[in-house]
């Protein structure tokens, strides 16, 4: 069940560790400074947005080292680090206006950078900007061709969507709707091709019981 394919507007429901690390309590809460933070981040995201010239330098000097992490730990040879971030910020000034808020812009901005190192090892380095994380999927749903029920059909796909675990979706997200192979998938999330072709499986499954009956109208 594909559903959809490559295309220049790809989305990433990748929940990455960077932004968790960066600080919460003993239970995974967010802490104040860190929710703080964050809403410093989004403002000037849209003050950018808005077209102040300066936002987005701005906003690249609070996050550059973590961003530089980030491509370290997904580029090889030849591919240097810098020019990932590069890549990456290139893609992130020409997708803002299309953040939602759903995530941190940390997280979002670390997923562009990410998935820049991939998409280099693809042979699509510097090819067209993306917005590539979780909040603009329903983007992708809206984009999908269907013949009937339309509206009900992506309600309920995102909704399914939704309730799959993480690795699961995780898994659907990168091999069915992103397009990227099993080999590619393993070097990018470290898990093996086995477990990706199972969680894969299992997610396919609950959204085909999730979206049978509306199918069937």
């Amino acid at each position: 069940m594909n559903f959809g394919g490559r295309n220049n507007q790809k989305l990433i429901q990748q929940s990455c560790n960077i932004d968790s690390a960066r600080g919460g309590d003993r239970k995974g809460q967010p802490t104040p400074v860190r929710l703080e933070r964050e809403k410093e981040d989004l403002a000037l995201l849209r003050a950018h947005v808005a077209g102040d010239s300066r936002a987005f330098g701005m906003l690249v000097a609070r996050h550059r080292a973590m961003l530089l992490n980030v491509a370290r730990r997904h580029c090889d040879a030849p591919l240097d680090p810098n020019d990932c971030v590069q890549e990456g910020l290139l893609r992130a000034m020409n997708a803002a206006r299309g953040f939602r808020g759903n995530c941190s812009v940390a997280t979002w901005l670390s997923l562009i950078i990410k998935h820049a190192c991939m998409d280099y090892y693809r042979g699509r380095f510097g090819q067209a900007p993306v917005c590539e994380d979780e909040e603009t999927f329903a983007r992708k749903i809206d984009s999908l061709s269907t013949e009937k029920n339309d509206v009900t059909l992506r309600i309920v796909m995102s909704d399914a969507l939704a309730k799959l675990p993480k690795d699961q979706r995780d898994a659907l997200l990168y091999l069915d709707i992103f397009g990227y192979s099993i080999t590619e998938t393993a070097r990018s999330t470290g898990h093996p091709s086995g477990t990706l072709k199972s969680r894969r499986a299992r997610a396919r499954t609950f959204l085909r019981r999730r979206l049978s009956d509306v199918l069937a109208a």
